[in-house]
């Protein structure tokens, strides 16, 4: 197992993953895997509400998409999924202090829970970080 350290985040991944990063994101995955975790981070000085999270996912609850709460390592928030042109989709809307983690995982349909439980272990990692 590797650790990658981000600016508010770190995580914990399987030796054979691989990690790529921009100002934007960063984006974990095995080579040969099916899809693709994708984590995007803020930090807000007045801290994160359950409320900021259901806004962001605004969206997705007014089409009916129907919200799991979770607590993945220090973070703690909603999972939704749901399919579009093909793909599978996971959305995690995840919050800790004052930060705030939206975390994507995607895959083509047909492969739907080939890394699910992976996934969740992974993620199941997350702790803060200064």
């Amino acid at each position: 197992m590797k650790k990658h350290h981000d600016q508010l985040w770190e995580i914990t991944l399987p030796d054979d993953w691989e990690v790529e990063a921009d100002e934007d994101s960063v984006s974990l995955y095995h080579p040969d895997g099916p899809g693709t975790i994708q984590v995007s981070a803020t930090r807000q000085e007045e801290g994160i509400r359950e409320e900021d999270l259901r806004e962001m996912a605004a969206d997705h609850l007014e089409a009916g998409a129907e919200l799991e709460e979770v607590e993945l390592g220090d973070f703690d928030g909603f999972v939704l999924r749901y399919d579009t042109e093909g793909e599978y989709w996971c959305e995690w809307y995840l919050k800790a202090e004052d930060r705030l983690l939206f975390v994507t995982y995607a895959c083509a349909l047909e492969e739907e829970g080939e890394e699910e439980d992976l996934v969740e272990a992974v993620l199941d990692t997350l702790v803060l970080h200064d």
